[in-house]
């Protein structure tokens, strides 16, 4: 291939009808979710937490929400032997030490991942090639979502029909560290 980068990057070198001929000689093929097939409108992922911020009416929320997930990870990597934290782990963490008052931002977080999201052009046409000729795909993540909130933002995003999304959090290791990736393979 003539770059070293993301899939996404990729439009910059190929066609998306170029880039899919090639993954079509692959048994199967994985993607990930964010910053491949779909995009968030920022520069940073954190950037949501203004908006969740502003929609929570809570002043200081990104910083709240930033170091609420860094301690959870911590706790996380002391009680289980890893930072494979959900959602659900940050709010914990917010409520136990900050109060009630961050309950509703869990929502306002998540309907705003769901709103401002949107599928990566070039890896849409390549999806729908590698779909159209019946190669077997699965999306993986490193990510604190859910895995039945993955699946509805990659379903509105017009990924569907993957083999299986294997999301860091539900198995207790990451791409980062390889473990999610023995898991995939099975």
């Amino acid at each position: 291939m003539c770059c070293k980068s993301s899939e996404s990057a990729l439009n910059l070198c190929e066609t998306p009808e170029s880039f899919a001929e090639k993954l079509c000689s692959f048994d199967a093929v994985s993607f990930d979710v964010f910053d491949t097939l779909i995009y968030r409108p920022f520069s940073h992922p954190a950037d949501l937490f203004y908006i969740v911020g502003a929609e929570a009416e809570i002043l200081d929320f990104p910083e709240i929400r930033q170091y609420s997930e860094k301690k959870a990870r911590e706790k996380k990597l002391k009680t289980d032997g890893n930072t494979e934290i959900n959602l659900d782990d940050i709010y914990d963490y917010m409520g136990q030490y900050a109060g009630s008052i961050y309950s509703h931002a869990k929502n306002k977080e998540l309907e705003a991942e769901y709103n401002l999201c949107f599928a990566n052009p070039y890896m849409k046409r390549v999806w729908e090639i590698l779909r159209e000729k019946n190669i077997p795909v699965v999306v993986t993540s490193d990510m604190y979502l859910k895995n039945d909130f993955l699946e509805k933002l990659l379903q509105k995003n017009g990924f569907s029909g993957y083999k299986k999304l294997f999301v860091s959090n539900e198995y207790g290791c990451s791409k980062n560290d390889g473990g999610l990736y023995k898991v995939v393979k099975g």
